[in-house]
């Protein structure tokens, strides 16, 4: 998963860095919306992960408690 939040991120970057440098208004406004859905996967993905690793512990603190 982590690979799959950094390539979001790279993605955002990229698409900034091309609305920097786009001298059309209409293209420029095209990355920025582009860069910002990006973001936003990037984000919803961190969340995802965070989400999963915390259901893993709570899972492991479970599985202990049973074995006891």
């Amino acid at each position: 998963m982590r690979n799959e939040i950094e390539h979001a991120w790279q993605k955002a970057a990229d698409c900034a860095a091309r609305a920097q440098d786009a001298s059309d208004p209409n293209i420029r406004e095209f990355f920025i919306r582009l860069r910002d859905s990006w973001i936003g996967a990037a984000n919803r993905a961190e969340f995802i992960a965070d989400m999963d690793q915390y259901l893993d512990g709570i899972e492991r603190g479970r599985t202990r408690l049973s074995h006891s």
